[in-house]
């Protein structure tokens, strides 16, 4: 799954930067839709970055701490 993002705003503050976007594509492999051509997120075996605890999360389940272990799901 790829989202693109139009850079709207970056935000500058004391410690941290803070990167807003608009969406503007999202585009899928069909293998990872359901049968209404919808996203199956089972299928796609999202993972995400959670800057707050410095941690990667699968559909809510905590799968590493950041950098070091993140490289091996890059």
């Amino acid at each position: 799954m790829v989202i693109e993002c139009r850079l709207a705003e970056i935000v500058e503050g004391t410690n941290f930067t803070t990167v807003l976007a608009r969406i503007v594509n999202v585009a899928a492999d069909e293998f990872v839709l359901n049968e209404q051509g919808r996203l199956d997120a089972a299928k796609n075996g999202l993972i995400f970055y959670d800057s707050f605890s410095n941690s990667y999360f699968s559909l809510g389940e905590k799968v590493g701490k950041a950098w070091g272990e993140g490289r091996k799901f890059v």
